[in-house]
């Protein structure tokens, strides 16, 4: 009997022994020497890049720390996995997932902190950063409508769950080299928004330039700004269009297996018509509207009325579905769709299985060789890290001039729908729902060095860093440095540029409204663009320009028709 335990005592030590060297994730050994923590993030466009950097120096940071008292176990070690999914997925699975810090998008916060899925992280929120050297916190970084969202007001008091993580806008990246070539550019009084310049003029005649010519103002109406030379309105985007069409370019793609990346784009064009107030109301149902259709006076020639200034509140939110921004994204789109002169604006990949890879091949090969010539994409912020394997696979093949740092890309600021409103602020949308959160239940142990480690990538300098190795800006205040910028591609200065502009506002799509709190998937851009055409429900109403004829008009009533008073106090009476 003596002899059968000591074989089975060796056995086991064998055993564990041979559990702890071959115990991997994702190809790492795990050191028992070291505390774990196990870090979820979702790459997308974005990577791991930026937090294998992260990690690597919260590691060196904090070497010699204990973080498991009498455990003997010096350090951290930050295990990555691969985050693959995102909002719902996450959401369902979190509780049997070994993560316990999650970066990832599509992420509800009320969801997850009614369901008890995530850690109350107040403190290293709103406490001063003066371990790194800062005088702030991470809640004077964040924006005055981030701080309404992810401030979960509790008897009183406000406490926090999650911090925003990375910034996306969408919109129509171009190619700035190809405008400059093919003299894309509108010239000085080659458009009519230069007649609102004083002593501007013009002929009745496009006339487009290159880079160095003399450019027009652009939609800010000011000279000598990064939108010199692009379209200041719908109708002048048109021309464009019309120029690229006589030159054998394609004007605008996007993914076809994605017409999410749409979606987000029309509420991008409806945020800029809106502006930043009416916009937000959307989400708060809350202030003085005044660009609200008179949905009775809505023509089939797309005419209307606007209806007298709306005080918002839960009982009427039903009428943002009339938005007038929204019919005029819808009626951009459905001149995209049937195009000009020389055919539709829109590539016939926009409607096909096209993944967003290789839309963006398509796009970068266009001037090397490639079959296609497209001067424009709807495509996110990340876009360029994420194509960064094709930047780099086009350098090696056709030199640097093809590589990432050597090409010039840019966010086209939105044409304004009329002549009166060229001037009027730029407005953003953060439209990915971004979050870092930690994992609610774990060894009180656990969670404070989880929240050490959230808190170091919140930090000015981590937040920099993450700027610079992805090219993209994180969904909070901070300033890059001169030597930032240095490392970034053309692509990525001009999008700070953008989000710093003062003329620029940033709508991030949320707020703490109960109806919004409680149903926040019902007022994202997947959602708001759904309708009921003919007693049919549809989404993606661009697909239905293109495949059943649709128009704008019939694309706005079938808004109205899905959100009508009846079904908004059907869904939201308790509120009200």
């Amino acid at each position: 009997m003596k002899r059968c335990s000591l074989l089975l005592a060796v056995l086991l030590l064998i055993g564990s022994a041979a559990f702890t060297a071959c115990n991997r994730e994702d190809g790492l050994e795990i050191d028992t020497s070291k505390t774990q923590l196990y870090v979820s993030n979702y790459t997308g466009g974005y990577g791991n890049e930026w937090l294998t950097s992260a990690v690597d120096r919260f590691q060196q940071k904090y070497a010699e720390t204990e973080f498991e008292a009498g455990s003997g176990k010096k350090g951290v070690q930050v295990v990555v996995l691969d985050g693959k999914e995102t909002g719902t997925v996450v959401f369902n699975t979190m509780r049997a997932s070994s993560a316990e810090v999650f970066f990832t998008e599509g992420v509800y916060a009320s969801d997850f902190v009614n369901a008890g899925l995530v850690a109350d992280i107040t403190d290293i929120v709103t406490e001063d950063l003066t371990m790194y050297g800062e005088s702030g916190s991470i809640e004077d970084k964040l924006t005055d409508a981030q701080k309404d969202y992810f401030g979960m007001v509790e008897n009183g008091q406000t406490h926090y769950y999650m911090v925003p993580h990375y910034q996306s806008f969408r919109g129509l990246v171009y190619d700035v080299d190809l405008f400059d070539e093919e003299k894309l550019f509108i010239a000085k009084n080659g458009a009519p928004s230069e007649t609102l310049q004083t002593g501007g003029t013009f002929s009745g005649t496009y006339v487009f330039t290159n880079e160095a010519g003399d450019r027009s103002a652009g939609p800010d109406k000011l000279y000598g700004t990064s939108d010199d030379g692009l379209p200041a309105t719908y109708e002048e985007f048109y021309a464009l269009a019309d120029k690229m069409g006589s030159k054998g370019i394609t004007p605008v793609s996007y993914a076809g297996s994605v017409q999410v990346y749409y979606d987000d784009f029309l509420t991008a064009l409806e945020a800029d018509d809106a502006g930043l107030n009416d916009m937000m109301a959307n989400y708060t149902f809350s202030g003085t509207v005044d660009s609200i259709v008179d949905i009775s006076t809505v023509k089939s020639d797309g005419t209307y009325q606007l209806a007298d200034p709306v005080e918002m509140n839960n009982r009427n939110g039903y009428l943002m579905a009339r938005l007038e921004g929204k019919y005029n994204a819808l009626k951009f789109t459905e001149r995209l769709v049937t195009g000009g002169k020389y055919g539709p604006y829109f590539s016939t990949d926009c409607f096909s299985s096209v993944s967003h890879i290789e839309n963006q091949n398509n796009f970068l090969y266009g001037r090397f060789g490639g079959d296609k010539h497209i001067g424009m994409i709807v495509e996110g912020c990340f876009w360029e890290n994420e194509a960064d394997p094709t930047f780099r696979s086009m350098a090696n093949r056709y030199g640097a001039e093809a590589g990432r740092y050597e090409r010039r890309f840019a966010i086209m600021p939105y044409p304004k729908a009329t002549l009166d409103k060229v001037g009027e602020p730029l407005t953003l949308v953060d439209s990915l729902m971004s979050a870092g959160f930690i994992k609610a239940g774990l060894a009180e142990e656990k969670t404070e060095l989880a929240k050490l480690f959230l808190q170091f990538l919140n930090t000015d300098e981590s937040l920099r860093e993450f700027n610079v190795l992805t090219g993209a800006p994180k969904s909070l205040e901070y300033e890059l440095t001169d030597a930032d910028k240095d490392q970034l591609s053309y692509f990525g200065n001009s999008l700070i540029e953008l989000r710093n502009a003062e003329n620029v506002d940033i709508v991030y799509p949320c707020s703490s409204n109960s109806i919004y709190r409680s149903n926040p998937a019902n007022f994202f851009s997947s959602t708001e663009w759904n309708g009921i055409s003919e007693g049919v429900p549809y989404s993606d109403p661009q697909k239905l320009m293109n495949d059943k004829d649709k128009s704008a008009y019939d694309m706005f009533l079938g808004i109205s028709n899905r959100v009508t008073q009846a079904s908004w106090n059907n869904s939201y009476s308790n509120f009200f």
